[in-house]
């Protein structure tokens, strides 16, 4: 039986290439309807898993994945992808209905290369006119932004917050993000030197980078 169908679909090429597309179509429907409940990275590759479902998000022999979340709805990843043998790295989002990988803001790994020039909404807010070691990667409660940080200050990091769609960036505030709230704001850490000494501190900031309430504080 195995030896007349390999016969038969080496006479009947058209076919073969259509039920090799049909399946295709199935895979692909059947992944865009799954809804991931977890998300990893082994190897430097990003997994997307539900169950006994995992999927495997694809990338060239030298890229990188780092830094993937996944969004409260479900239907998209974040991620940086880095290219061997270069600074330059790109925040990405992969849309899981469609499938397709989408570019949003260059960046660098390396500060001392300038990182990438972008223009910011509120660049008065911000001094640096470039992106540099990005890092924690988080959607916001709506999926349609997202916050990272980047180096900055000699003591701080740089709180950031991407809008997907149009691809704008505000500067949000000092400190490094620790996670999104589902009221919109987020829960940061920063630091700073007194007469004391060095202290950090968990605080609460809007997403206009308004202080809302400090949390915890630690001296050193």
């Amino acid at each position: 039986m195995a030896l007349y169908l390999k016969m038969f679909f080496k006479k009947n090429r058209p076919i073969k290439k259509i039920i090799s597309l049909f399946t295709l179509f199935i895979s692909t429907l059947i992944f865009s309807q799954t809804n991931y409940e977890k998300v990893y990275i082994k190897d430097f590759q990003i997994y997307l898993v539900k169950g006994n479902n995992t999927y495997i998000i694809p990338k060239g022999e030298l890229e990188y994945h780092s830094n993937a979340s996944l969004s409260p709805d479900k239907k998209l990843v974040t991620f940086i992808l880095s290219k061997e043998e270069t600074s330059a790295s790109k925040i990405c989002t992969f849309n899981l209905s469609e499938n397709k990988l989408y570019k949003l803001v260059e960046t660098s790994n390396d500060c001392l290369t300038g990182g990438s020039k972008i223009t910011y909404k509120n660049t008065k807010n911000y001094p640096f006119p470039v992106l540099c070691s990005v890092e924690k990667l988080i959607f916001d409660s709506t999926s349609k932004k997202i916050y990272f940080s980047t180096e900055a200050w000699a003591v701080s990091h740089a709180i950031h917050l991407c809008d997907i769609k149009t691809g704008k960036i505000s500067f949000v505030c000092a400190g490094s993000i620790i996670r999104a709230s589902s009221n919109g704001n987020i829960i940061a850490n920063i630091t700073g030197v007194d007469e004391n000494g060095r202290w950090t501190q968990d605080v609460e900031f809007s997403s206009a980078g308004k202080l809302l309430k400090r949390l915890t504080q630690k001296q050193y």
